[in-house]
């Protein structure tokens, strides 16, 4: 659920929310979405550092 919530936050243009939910998902020891989620994460912390910066 969590995985599939922290994409609806992408499509939302929420991405602390999502950040939070890839993070939550990553921290309960589930390993099936693993490394999908830590490619997710460092595209949103990318995203949200470059907002920030303009």
């Amino acid at each position: 659920m969590l995985y599939q919530l922290g994409y609806l936050y992408i499509e939302t243009k929420r991405h602390k929310n999502a950040i939070n939910s890839f993070e939550e998902y990553l921290s309960k020891g589930y390993k099936t979405h693993a490394e999908e989620m830590l490619y997710q994460l460092g595209y949103l912390y990318i995203e949200t550092k470059l907002t920030k910066m303009q």
